[in-house]
């Protein structure tokens, strides 16, 4: 994989989960092909987040668009 970033998060409120910023299309559906339909992506909005709080979606995995060129 080119550059990507990642983390493994927890939050109080949230089930940990894992954190990926990559930096092109093909190394974002690897990550999803990856976690095998338990990762979600982050896309600017904040349904995800509220949802993941709320304890209605546990994705193992967030894979954050913003940075994909």
């Amino acid at each position: 994989m080119g550059l990507l970033s990642n983390w493994r998060i927890r939050i109080s409120d949230m089930q940990p989960f894992n954190y990926f910023s990559p930096h092109t299309l093909t190394d974002a559906a690897q990550i999803l092909a990856d976690y095998n339909g338990d990762a979600r992506c982050l896309a600017g909005g904040t349904d995800l987040l509220i949802r993941m709080k709320r304890q209605q979606w546990t994705p193992r995995a967030v894979v954050n668009l913003k940075h994909i060129a």
